[in-house]
């Protein structure tokens, strides 16, 4: 099949679908009494970060943009802090935290690298 999208280009957005991959085999491994907390918290939220960045990528207005790639990176905050969570709960190694995080960091810079470039001048028109 054929991608005709730009965003389904971006590195960035390929990196958060491994993440959504990343997280649900995870979360798979979460005791059963999990299932309606920390695990759903976890599957509902990394979703949101190529969501957003899908969003982000076809609108045309930069506040849009620029707003929906920052919920995408608070987004990988709450995961990260989520992750430390199930961690200290010894539900995750801190090897399986290590793996996480170094994946969210990366895309973490490159959605700032997004942000910033979307910033609008003073003066410069808010559209493309």
């Amino acid at each position: 099949m054929k991608n005709k999208l730009a965003y389904t280009n971006l590195s960035v957005w390929q990196d958060s679908l491994d993440l959504v991959k990343n997280i649900y085999v995870l979360t798979s491994l979460f005791p059963e009494e999990e299932a309606r907390t920390l695990t759903d918290q976890l599957k509902n939220g990394v979703i949101e970060v190529p969501l957003g960045i899908s969003k982000a990528m076809t609108t045309k207005d930069f506040r849009d943009r620029r707003n929906y790639l920052m919920a995408s990176y608070q987004k990988l905050t709450e995961l990260e802090t989520l992750l430390i969570i199930a961690n200290k709960l010894n539900f995750i190694s801190d090897v399986d935290v290590d793996k996480f995080m170094t994946l969210s960091q990366e895309i973490g810079m490159h959605l700032n690298g997004l942000i910033m470039k979307f910033k609008p001048a003073d003066n410069q028109k808010n559209e493309l």
